[in-house]
């Protein structure tokens, strides 16, 4: 027995020194320096067994990659679909990221099929003890994601909690419908001495979802550029916020922060399109209070707010609305929400605007700047702003277009929203501004003649 024993902990440890062993030679940590920058492939028809050093032997699964993936080097997804979840274990470093790149983009499709996630960079902070703002995500970190589309999530579609991160031309649809589960989701934290450095440009969100893009309590150089969003459609029943549907276009959303100094929003939503249908906002900024600093809004767009999103776009057809039972886009609010009012499209202006900026909670808005909106389309307001904290100072509004909004039809005495009857704004919501010049404002209780948004630069090809 004695001699048995003997035996099977030589065996274990031949298993330990060999498996193991093996494991730690292709782990990241073996990464020498200077890093090689190689380019490795991976197709769902490959094999693990196939070096993945060119096209003719792709690896198969992303975890075989984690393990010998280093800084600097690419990841290139073959055409195909992949049912297994991008979540990497590794880290790039500052000046040579790790790539994972579409061969072609839009032909590498990554499908959770509802029942896995899709892309995931970084650990979640919820499996962290003890984590901060300043708290360095364990992975995910200087990462660059390229030309994927991912679809059919769990939960999110793309989320971002590590920094220093780059989503660039990539497509999400479709997030879980019942849970607070978001297309791309950033929540990086950050501070000035720990910034977030996420960048998230040319990509697509659509479908399903709470909201389609969204920085939630993440912080210093947050940009969201030239992204196009088109909500459709969501539950929430295993959510059920105060009211139903609850759901936005395009937002920036901080948490409240008693310490918050001014320096820490800093975040660039630039040339950006929501388009449709969306029962909440289509273009936002803090829902809630707390101090809102150094935040950039340049050429944003926001069309048909609360209107179909096909050619009857902007003949809404109105949903019933009360406080016992309602339905939106023909989807009936869920018996699990049976507590949740339904959405008051009559009581509060913000709904269905297409730019709101801070209507909640009285935030304190400082040295915000909105330049060269353009809302048109809207079933509400095209702007909605304020009010706002008394020490608020320094938001300019300049540049913008507001025309042809307030196309939801006249409402009759039982239906509940709010009859703009064709107004673009309301005077209320131009006064918090610190500055306001040059609008173009077409329609409502304040109309203003200037020049508004101007075509400053065109975008042809990545140039």
């Amino acid at each position: 027995m004695l001699k048995c024993f003997k035996l099977l902990s030589l065996i274990t440890l031949l298993y330990i020194l060999i498996v193991l062993g093996s494991s730690s030679v292709n782990a990241q940590t073996t990464c020498s320096t200077p890093y090689p920058m190689k380019s490795y492939y991976i197709s769902p028809t490959g094999s693990d067994s196939n070096t993945g050093i060119d096209q003719s032997h792709p690896i198969a699964t992303f975890n075989h990659a984690w393990q010998f993936l280093c800084p600097g080097d690419t990841l290139w997804l073959m055409d195909g679909t992949y049912y297994q979840v991008i979540e990497p274990t590794i880290n790039g470093i500052s000046g040579s990221p790790i790539t994972i790149k579409a061969l072609n983009d839009g032909k590498a499709i990554i499908d959770g099929e509802y029942i896995r996630s899709t892309v995931v960079i970084g650990k979640n902070w919820n499996d962290i003890a003890n984590y901060n703002r300043d708290t360095i995500n364990p992975y995910g970190n200087h990462l660059t994601v390229e030309g994927i589309v991912a679809k059919n999530s769990l939960d999110a579609v793309f989320v971002v909690l590590a920094r220093n991160v780059i989503l660039r031309r990539c497509s999400g649809y479709n997030a879980n419908t019942h849970n607070n589960d978001h297309v791309i989701t950033v929540w990086s934290l950050g501070t000035p001495a720990h910034p977030a450095n996420v960048l998230v440009e040319d990509c697509v969100a659509a479908g399903s979802g709470r909201k389609m893009i969204l920085a939630y309590d993440t912080y210093v150089n947050v940009v969201f550029r030239r992204n196009f969003a088109a909500w459709q459609t969501w539950l929430g029943d295993n959510f059920c916020g105060g009211y139903w549907p609850q759901s936005d276009g395009i937002e920036i959303y901080p948490k409240a922060y008693e310490d918050q100094p001014d320096v820490l929003n800093n975040s660039l939503n630039e040339n950006n399109i929501q388009f449709g249908l969306i029962p909440d906002y289509g273009t936002s900024l803090s829902p809630n209070p707390g101090l809102r600093t150094g935040n950039y809004y340049y050429g944003d767009m926001s069309l048909g707010a609360g209107m179909r999103w096909d050619n009857t776009q902007r003949k809404f057809v109105i949903a019933t609305m009360d406080n016992a039972t309602c339905t939106y886009n023909g989807i009936s609010k869920p018996a699990a929400c049976a507590n949740s009012n339904c959405i008051d499209l009559k009581g509060n202006t913000s709904y269905r605007a297409g730019f709101v900026i801070a209507t909640f909670g009285n935030p304190l808005m400082r040295n915000n700047i909105f330049k060269d909106l353009f809302a048109y389309g809207n079933a509400g307001l095209g702007i909605i702003a304020g009010p706002w904290g008394s020490s608020s100072s320094n938001n300019q509004l300049t540049n913008s277009t507001f025309i042809e909004n307030g196309q939801a039809p006249a409402c009759g005495s039982t239906d509940n929203c709010f009859n703009w009857s064709g107004s673009d704004t309301i005077s209320s919501s131009l006064s918090p501004f610190s500055f306001v010049s040059n609008l173009k404002i077409g329609q409502g209780t304040n109309p203003a003649p200037g020049t508004g948004a101007q075509l400053q630069y065109r975008y042809i090809d990545g140039v």
